[in-house]
């Protein structure tokens, strides 16, 4: 015999279980597909280089910046060996110095089939600090920051911070940064491409009174996931244009 009171308890409780019932049963009705729509394969956390490999120029001793020539010079060839396999994210990685950031251009380029014709392209340093893109009429002389040797400076999209533009002072602290400055890009742009080409870095200081060096220069690249079922309709087009 159920005392007074816990009969409304029971009811109470058999009454949240049917409830919950269906609630599960709604859930499962608003799963989606297993063929729904398609999603972009998850790019790691910002600078997390697990599963990606590398290529890496050196020099011995350092090579030189030249100041204030514009037309900069061009480092590479980094030779990526061909695996069959689609480009899914790139991160570089420069271990470089030089007094006045917002004196550089650095540019990333890609010849995707090694004809001497460059496919992508992007800059990940366009005089931080500066008004006007890069190679186009601007004002001020950009960030008065300093790059140092050691302190290894990686450029990946998925980065939360940039380079200095304001306030600039001091030394830049190694870490992760996004590409900076009016006419920056993305790293977006060699993504779906085929492995196998040529990467090639290009430097310009482009103000007088500061110069700098650099140690190396790193592409790092993350494959296209085998098993991807879905993609997305604009990295299709992009795999075949």
């Amino acid at each position: 015999m159920l005392r007074s009171g816990q009969g409304d308890a029971v009811r109470l409780v058999a009454c949240g279980a049917l409830i919950a019932l269906a609630a599960c049963a709604f859930a499962e009705d608003m799963k989606e597909d297993p063929a729904g729509p398609p999603t972009d394969p998850v790019i790691a956390a910002e600078c997390d280089l697990t599963e990606y490999k590398f290529e890496t120029q050196t020099f011995g001793p350092p090579a030189l910046i030249v100041d204030n020539v514009p037309a900069g010079t061009t480092f590479g060839p980094i030779v990526v060996p061909s695996d069959g396999m689609f480009i899914e994210d790139v991160v570089l990685v420069l271990d470089c110095s030089h007094t006045w950031l917002g004196d550089l251009i650095v540019r990333l380029d890609y010849d995707e089939n090694t004809d001497g014709a460059i496919d992508a392209s992007t800059t990940v340093i366009c005089r931080p600090g500066r008004t006007g893109a890069c190679g186009q009429a601007g004002t001020g002389v950009g960030c008065g920051s300093n790059l140092v040797t050691g302190s290894i400076y990686r450029f990946d999209d998925t980065a939360t911070g940039t380079l200095p533009t304001a306030n600039c002072s001091g030394n830049v602290a190694g870490g992760c940064y996004q590409p900076t400055g009016v006419g920056a890009g993305p790293l977006s742009v060699f993504e779906g491409r085929t492995k196998g080409g040529r990467w090639w870095l290009f430097v310009s200081d482009n103000q007088g009174g500061d110069s700098g060096t650099l140690t190396s220069w790193t592409v790092h690249l993350k494959n296209t996931p085998v098993s991807t079922t879905h993609t997305s309709w604009g990295r299709v087009k992009s795999i075949y244009r």
